[in-house]
């Protein structure tokens, strides 16, 4: 009979032994997925968020369009030109563009300009607003990089959960596939009047909470796949795999960890301080800009202008700039000597030149004006919009103020979280570490009892469900020090590496 109880505790520890093998062998042959797999890595899966993600293109179309806000303002530097024209009939009694005279008759007319207007001052409101703009693109530039960190967060604990829930299925696949194989030789020993009907009826207990274990495993695991094929907006896959990531023990102790110093690094690089740093800025600019709109405005411009009618006589006369001396008799200036009347003859200057055709482009040559000049704008009274304008900036200034201090604070509370989460992981892990020791001695010690017939098989089946739980708990607990790692480190360098 002893030689019985022998075989049985050899057995309970092949048992083990087995256990131990095969959770290796399952854990070693994620790195060696099918060849029909396509295997995502951790960076994968950042990218494809990063790039399928509605939120941050959102963000990203918000940086653009405050892009495009920051040039128009740059851009109202440069002068203003343009070109005017209007081309028309006139019928009935008009004035004639060309002779200024009233006409009674059907007249074709045309009207050209080209103008152009520079601003030179106009208390200072568009370099502030060109400076404004840019603060603003700056600040949805780092409301952009606010929303990618948020998403590659999520998406490391999402691909952390399904490598997590990935090894405790196979755990726990193992666990039930032991404990089958114990029942089969608990229902072999039984038939040989070994066991009773009582410790076989506890074995099968065991299997079928381990069943369900299983069930709660896969579907835990089927959940963080869901969720993580959600956040890089894609259709699940059972094809893709994701490759594990390493636990270690390396990580630094929690007791290194300064709060005070990583909140002074986070300051330096973390884009939600730098978003409402440059939105503060912004609103002082606004402030500039309300005050500048008390000041007079100052503009040069300048204009060409021609105009066309076909009233126009067809040729026009144009002189060469020679002249000839013509002497004339006049037929109504006369004087009378003697009785007798005497013509007076007139010398006349006549200038030489030609008749030439006096078409469109001679009449645009011809009616060409040019002006250039000063405007200037002194606002008096406009409703007190100024007073007002000034007034919201300030109120504005004093909210973003609040709204800054208290996300300094917030980031700080955030940190020293973030550490005290860490610490109780690294504590966890430790106590889980001599937890599971003392289970497996337990086990063992169990199992000697059971061969000798000094112990029962519940305590050793209890003893057996406490080790399995402390091995999926030890699993989880690892993975978790390695994200809560992650988000400090990320406080410290701004990466995510």
């Amino acid at each position: 009979m002893a030689s019985n109880h022998d075989n049985l505790y050899l057995k309970f520890r092949s048992f083990r032994l087995l256990q131990l093998v095969l959770v290796t062998v399952s854990l070693f042959s994620l790195s060696y997925p099918v060849q029909a797999q396509q295997v995502l890595t951790l960076g994968d899966c950042i990218r494809l968020a990063l790039k399928n993600n509605v939120t941050v293109k959102n963000a990203e179309n918000n940086e653009v369009q405050a892009k495009i806000t920051y040039d128009q303002s740059r851009m109202q530097r440069i002068p203003q030109v343009s070109f005017d024209m209007s081309q028309g009939v006139n019928t009935g009694r008009s004035i004639d563009p060309y002779t200024n005279l009233y006409i009674d008759n059907v007249t074709g007319f045309g009207n050209y300009g080209l103008s152009a207007g520079i601003l030179l001052f106009n208390g200072m409101q568009l370099t502030n607003t060109i400076k404004r703009n840019q603060e603003l693109l700056t600040s949805l530039g780092m409301d952009k990089e606010t929303s990618k960190n948020i998403l590659i967060m999520q998406l490391i604990a999402a691909y952390i959960s399904v490598i997590s829930n990935t090894e405790i299925e196979k755990a726990v696949q193992v666990q039930l596939q032991n404990s089958k194989t114990q029942l089969e030789g608990a229902i072999e020993k039984v038939k040989a009047g070994i066991l009773g009907e009582k410790q076989l009826a506890d074995f099968q207990a065991l299997v079928a909470v381990e069943e369900l274990e299983k069930e709660n495993a896969k579907y835990a695991l089927e959940r963080s796949r869901l969720d993580l094929f959600l956040l890089m907006n894609m259709v699940p896959e059972d094809s893709l795999v994701f490759s594990p990531l390493l636990t270690t023990d390396n990580l630094p102790e929690a007791g290194s960890l300064d709060a005070g110093t990583v909140y002074q690094d986070a300051l330096k690089h973390f884009p939600d301080i730098k978003a409402i740093d440059a939105r503060k800025k912004a609103v002082e600019y606004d402030l500039r800009i309300a005050k500048g709109s008390r000041l007079p405005s100052l503009s040069l411009y300048t204009g060409l202008y021609s105009t066309y009618s076909s009233s126009a006589p067809s040729t026009r006369f144009e002189p060469d700039g020679t002249t000839s001396t013509v002497i004339n008799t006049s037929s109504t200036k006369y004087i009378t000597v003697g009785g007798n009347d005497y013509f007076i003859k007139e010398v006349q200057e006549q200038q030489n030149g030609t008749e030439k055709p006096f078409g469109f482009l001679s009449q645009i040559q011809f009616n060409r004006s040019l002006n250039f000049g000063v405007s200037l704008r002194i606002p008096i009274i406009n409703g007190m919009q100024s007073k007002y304008k000034i007034s919201a900036a300030r109120a504005n200034m004093s909210f973003t103020n609040s709204q800054l201090d208290a996300k300094k604070t917030e980031l700080l509370n955030t940190i020293k979280m973030a550490i005290l989460n860490y610490t109780n992981t690294q504590n966890r892990i430790s106590i889980l570490t001599r937890q599971q020791k003392a289970y497996e001695q337990s086990v063992s010690n169990a199992a000697i009892r059971l061969s000798t017939g000094t112990g029962s098989t519940l305590d050793y089946l209890l003893s057996k469900t406490s080790l399995d739980r402390s091995i999926i708990s030890l699993i989880q607990t690892k993975y978790e020090q390695t994200f809560r790692w992650k988000i400090i480190n990320f406080y410290s360098t701004g990466t995510w590496d």
